[in-house]
């Protein structure tokens, strides 16, 4: 693998193996990336016989190599189904085990796979920290932080977190983390993110917008570095209104899985999808609101 100080974290299972191909070409042609700092793909164990072989055939067809550009860190499925909150998947809590496997780096750049990456990163990777555990993005709302009683003003958002993995280790968040969720399972509406948060609060260096470009924040911010597709609608289905929808099928057209009208993303599931989620998180807000 190559030697840097840094290295770059995704995600997923199997369910989201497009995403991170089209990801991993974007962070080699748009990202700065490639070339430069080690990509370290953590999966859980029952996803990774079938997810890997079929990754690093496309990959190597578009000179990533495994071994050479990427690797993979795999987390115990058994570990996983412990944790409460199953909406969008249990997988979005592999990035809590992230910063002890990488512990051998001075700091880690984690990403969401539902990102649109439109310029280097290295600017991001070099941010200053100022002492703190890591640097992420403020949410444009203050009710989580309410919910889970903070002293910030704001929850911040944990699909791009840039981490000091030292100062994580030593304050022991992934432990700390994993016990939160256990401990207040009922109270849990945004997974991880809940977790980190109540954590962290104020050990965490605001970063700009450009970093992290949320939805609702698409006409605040004119010039987005990374454009996150937060929320059930994705680029990848169909019927999608996005101002970056297009950019980032760009990418996807690059990979194995070019087409956005897969049997998963018909337009009934679409609508089905958003109902059900719309619910879901309209429900959950309520009973946590009620229990506080």
């Amino acid at each position: 693998m190559i030697e840097s100080s840094a290295a770059i974290a995704l995600a997923g299972d199997r369910n989201f193996l497009p995403r991170i191909a089209t990801l991993m070409v974007m962070l080699r042609d748009r990202g700065d990336v490639i070339g430069r700092h080690p990509v370290y793909i953590f999966t859980d164990d029952a996803s990774h016989s079938d997810t890997a072989a079929t990754l690093d055939a496309s990959m190597a067809e578009l000179g990533i190599i495994r071994g050479r550009d990427y690797d993979y860190h795999l987390i115990p499925m058994v570990e996983l189904e412990r944790l409460p909150y199953r909406y969008p998947g249990i997988s979005c809590y592999l990035r809590l085990w992230l910063p002890n496997a990488l512990s051998g780096f001075q700091r880690c750049l984690y990403l969401d796979g539902d990102v649109l990456i439109r310029d280097s990163l290295q600017p991001l990777i070099e941010t200053d920290l100022e002492g703190r555990t890591l640097g992420a993005i403020n949410e444009p709302e203050a009710e989580s932080a309410r919910r889970l009683g903070l002293k910030r003003e704001s929850t911040f958002n944990s699909g791009i977190l840039l981490i000091d993995l030292q100062r994580w280790i030593e304050r022991d968040v992934s432990r700390k983390a994993l016990d939160w969720l256990l401990e207040n399972r009922e109270r849990v509406v945004w997974a991880d993110q809940d977790a980190l948060n109540s954590v962290l609060d104020t050990d965490v260096k605001d970063l700009d917008r450009r970093w992290n470009t949320l939805r609702n924040c698409l006409d605040r911010t004119p010039d987005p570095v990374i454009v996150h597709f937060n929320g059930a609608a994705k680029p990848w289905h169909f019927g999608t209104r996005h101002a970056y929808r297009n950019a980032y099928r760009h990418w996807l057209k690059k990979t194995p899985w070019p087409s956005p009208l897969m049997e998963k993303d018909s337009l009934r599931h679409r609508l089905k999808e958003t109902v059900l989620y719309d619910f879901w998180l309209f429900a959950r807000t309520l009973t946590t609101s009620e229990r506080d």
